[in-house]
């Protein structure tokens, strides 16, 4: 190995100058840290346009699916308390989800959330649930509570003051068993008899609420009493079937009510023929060539496998392409006999 020689400086300090190998040395080890550090921020950044790529992906998907921005925000929490990097795993598990809710409730328990704070926030996870894994654009109303299917999930607030959420597992001879998802000695504040109120988010349908008390606790699971009377609140918006169905439209009498296909008209008013164009369970998009009063109700008659429907209706929405005497009018339905809604509602589950 060649030695090294020295040198004296202006300030009588020897110097000594690398040979020639160990300059070698030197530029290999540089070199090679160089490129250790390169390496390292080409995987930073391609994880990171990865990571980037994932949650693009996620909102696509979540935005798809009709959550809102604040729901997807939740979404992302439970990923979070769950230690998921890639969100988009909890979109078609429900029970990775199910998983999840827990750990995020007991995330919410420990910031001492308010109730009206924590009642937002389960309102939008039983939507949330709905959403991903009870995606139908309908759903058969409910006539009784007793009609809610299994895997509904629910929440609801107690007298004292405390809000559990969990899921239906069971309905039997008046009650319902819920699973609540919470841990056992969060479930002391529980009680028989214990007055509540529930709410439910039905997807492709309304959210209901009633009240209930709990008849038993047992291994993390409340049952409850069904009630004999229900609130439906706020409706789903329906998709609406593409159609085109001869129609005719008469401007209603007020002494006209709808009990039966055969609802009495009158005589002096004018028949418009029209078409329906788009169709669901509450509303029509029809198309005349003659303008309708926004101040009056009309019956919509129509015929759909082959039943005579005749629909009370109220205009919502009025549209004219410019140069066009056709005008687009969307009839928002408020009564018909219970036939008409049978036959409706049979044939919206058929064509979605």
């Amino acid at each position: 190995m060649t030695k090294s020689r020295e040198i004296t400086t202006v300030f009588g300090v020897k110097w000594s100058v690398p040979a020639v190998s160990d300059i070698i040395i030197a530029l290999s080890i540089f070199t090679i840290i160089l490129i250790i550090t390169v390496l390292v921020l080409r995987y930073y950044y391609k994880l990171k346009k990865k990571r980037a790529h994932i949650y693009q992906l996620f909102l696509f998907r979540s935005k798809h699916l009709g959550l809102s921005n604040y729901q997807i925000k939740i979404l992302k929490s439970i990923a979070a308390s769950m230690r998921i990097n890639d969100p988009s795993k909890l979109l078609q598990n429900p029970k990775l989800f199910e998983s999840g809710i827990a750990n995020f409730i007991q995330f919410l328990n420990n910031q001492e959330e308010i109730e009206e704070s924590l009642s937002s926030i389960y309102k939008d996870i039983v939507i949330i649930y709905e959403k991903l894994y009870h995606s139908v654009p309908f759903r058969r109303p409910l006539n009784t509570i007793m009609d809610i299917e299994e895997n509904q999930l629910f929440f609801f607030s107690s007298e004292n003051s405390n809000i559990f959420l969990g899921k239906l597992i069971n309905k039997k001879n008046s009650i319902l068993s819920i699973k609540l998802f919470s841990n056992n000695k969060d479930l002391t504040v529980l009680y028989k008899h214990l007055q509540i109120d529930v709410y439910l988010w039905r997807n492709g349908d309304a959210e209901y609420s009633f009240k209930s008390y709990i008849t038993d606790i047992y291994k993390g699971i409340v049952d409850i009493n069904i009630p004999e009377y229900f609130v439906k609140g706020k409706e789903v918006r329906h998709s609406d079937v593409d159609v085109i169905l001869e129609c005719s439209i008469i401007e209603a009498s007020e002494s006209v009510e709808v009990e039966g296909v055969d609802n009495e008209v009158n005589d002096e008013k004018e028949d418009i023929d029209s078409i329906i164009l788009k169709l669901n369970i509450d509303e029509a998009v029809v198309r005349s060539t003659k303008a309708l009063n926004y101040h009056k109700d009309y019956y919509l008659n129509f015929i759909l496998n082959s039943f005579r429907i005749t629909v009370l209706s109220r205009i919502l929405t009025k549209r004219k392409v410019q140069g066009d005497t056709i005008i687009y009018y969307t009839l928002r339905f408020i009564e018909m006999s219970d036939a008409a809604g049978e036959v409706l509602t049979k044939y919206m589950l058929e064509h979605y």
